[in-house]
């Protein structure tokens, strides 16, 4: 059995939904070979739902910076079609009594207070008629180990045990990977149950065995249920059949699930996957990955703060953002694993999650261009239209990759330095002050990995930049009678003063396919810094450039960018 360290404040949650009697339960389970009702109703999203900070797999209790956040996503009680019955049982592996607060939601607790002696296992059950579900929070300032199984039986008098599950579960991340099945040679269908603390977004993407896009949705949140219009209120759960409308060839793949809103949480939701086989079914945990976030990084004292947050970085290999507050406090962005190690550094006196750090602006396009504009430069004054076949609209993304909006770019590369680009002026920023920027740019790409094209591939030759500058960009005729830009984004691969590269437009695949997909971009490994001017404004410049001489067709969906003051 995994313990978390001790020393850890230990958090465990979990969460319930009011089920709807429905009669879509009862039928869920007869075309399951009689699945338990249990499982069919987490499943089919009209019962058990996720918690919002919870638990491990057979119950051991994974620690985090700041305590233990780890799902157990079902816990009920009562009858519902059968009689169900829960239990958490908790150790306390310490030399000493261990006291454990306990806090629910729609299910009545026995005690708030239990006391847990050294060595001695207590149980909570979950008992009853009356059908009830909510959440029960336990929090302690050391480690215990927690077990929690859901038992169903026909009725509260039977002995006859229809099924037994422990539910595997997850730390809190921003980001899932799921393997998924359907109508497979030993998987019928693959279940999907999400736990969201917070309100915002997220991003489903179904992708096939050769990593293909195949369908993406797109799932507002509501955390607290306030949003009438949110497709979910904390949770989510259903079969991957029901979260997508399957093209008939499609058996296996992988299901990519991230948070879009807020950005940068470390650890905003949690996911489990269930399979089923006919009349069995078994719980796979999912695979979280650890993505970088922005945390408050505060120094002991020293006589040169800045370069200790330098020393830091190299170490550590994080990314400093800016400066937050006053000198000695940063802005860094970093994995939680890293946060952690950081945080016992000996030149470090605080390490916390800075989500609202930084001067933020966000464009989605839902509503417009957002008072962005778009140009075309390196290409000859003269040029033929018809051969270029630029082209730039507000419109909808294609419809498998979710209802949402972008901005579309074309145009066919005929002078084999073709660069596309994207402006638009920021104001309200301090004045004449130097700032850090970090840009996060979506875009979705029918590019080839791998591909072959003439004049350099058309998607590792395509390369995407991002840059700031004082003097508004526009295009110009230089003395060559070419059209240009009057600031320095670089020459193709290369970035320049104003612009640095992002990478480029390949998608994963490599398979040859006219289908788009969305992928993320920033410059994180490449840093970029301007000064502003007496009016605090600058411009923004997001763009291709491209030594591809073909046809390139870009959506931009998303573009985030963050000022840190130096």
């Amino acid at each position: 059995m995994i313990l978390s360290p001790v020393g850890y404040r230990l958090e465990l949650t979990v969460k319930f939904s009011q089920p709807d009697p429905l009669d879509r339960i009862r039928q869920l389970s007869m075309e399951r070979d009689h699945m338990p009702i249990a499982l069919a109703r987490l499943l089919a999203g009209t019962a058990l739902c996720l918690s919002l900070f919870c638990l491990s797999s057979l119950g051991s209790l994974q620690a985090a910076a700041s305590g233990a956040d780890i799902i157990f996503p079902q816990v009920a009680r009562g009858t519902q079609g059968s009689y169900i019955e829960s239990a958490i049982v908790i150790l306390n592996p310490q030399p000493d009594p261990v006291t454990i607060d306990l806090d629910s939601f729609g299910v009545d607790l026995p005690e708030t207070t239990i006391v847990v002696k050294a060595g001695e296992t207590k149980e909570i059950r979950f008992s009853g008629s009356e059908f009830q579900a909510g959440w029960v929070r336990l929090r302690s300032d050391r480690s215990v180990s927690a077990t929690a199984n859901i038992l169903t039986r026909e009725d509260a008098t039977s002995e006859n045990l229809l099924s037994q599950l422990t539910v595997l579960g997850q730390p809190l991340s921003s980001k899932f990977v799921v393997p998924v099945f359907f109508h497979a040679s030993h998987i019928d269908d693959t279940g999907i149950a999400l736990a969201i603390p917070t309100s915002g977004r997220l991003r489903l993407t179904l992708l096939d065995e050769l990593g293909e896009t195949v369908a993406v949705r797109n799932l507002s949140v509501s955390a607290g249920g306030s949003d009438p219009v949110a497709d979910i209120t904390g949770h989510f759960a259903a079969f991957l059949s029901e979260i997508f409308s399957l093209p008939p060839e499609f058996t296996r793949g992988s299901l990519t699930i991230e948070q879009v809103l807020p950005e940068k949480l470390p650890v905003g939701f949690s996911a489990v996957a269930i399979y089923t086989s006919g009349a069995g079914w078994h719980t796979s945990p999912t695979l979280a990955l650890d993505l970088p976030g922005t945390y408050s990084l505060a120094l002991r004292e020293a006589p040169d703060p800045d370069q200790v947050a330098k020393d830091l970085a190299m170490q550590y290999g994080v990314f400093i953002d800016g400066i937050l507050v006053r000198p000695g406090v940063f802005a860094v962005t970093m994995s939680e694993e890293v946060a952690r190690a950081v945080s016992r550094d000996p030149r470090v006196l605080l390490v916390e999650r800075a989500e609202n750090a930084g001067t933020r602006w966000r464009f989605e396009f839902q509503g417009g261009m957002e008072d962005w504009s778009v140009g075309f430069s390196d290409l000859p004054a003269d040029f033929d239209p018809s051969g270029y076949e630029l082209h730039f609209e507000h419109t909808n993304l294609p419809v498998y990759l979710g209802s949402e909006k972008a901005i579309l770019m074309q145009g066919h590369n005929r002078s084999d330095d073709l660069f596309m680009f994207a402006k638009r002026r920021i104001d309200g920023l301090k004045p004449n002050t130097t700032y850090n920027i970090r840009f996060d740019v979506e875009i979705a790409t029918a590019a080839s990995r791998d591909a072959v094209g003439a004049g350099g591939a058309p998607g590792e030759s395509v390369w995407l930049k991002a840059g700031a500058s004082l003097t508004e960009p526009e295009v110009v005729i230089d003395a060559k009678g070419r059209l240009v830009i009057n600031i320095d984004k670089g020459n193709q691969s290369p970035g320049g003063e104003q612009a640095v590269v992002l990478g480029n437009i390949a998608k994963r695949s490599s398979v040859f396919s006219k289908r788009f997909e969305l992928k993320t971009l920033d410059n994180l490994a490449q840093p970029f810094s301007i000064k502003t001017d007496e009016s605090g404004s600058v411009w923004l410049l997001i763009g291709t450039d491209s030594g591809f001489e073909g046809k390139t067709i870009l959506y931009y969906n998303r573009i985030s960018v963050i000022f840190y003051e130096q």
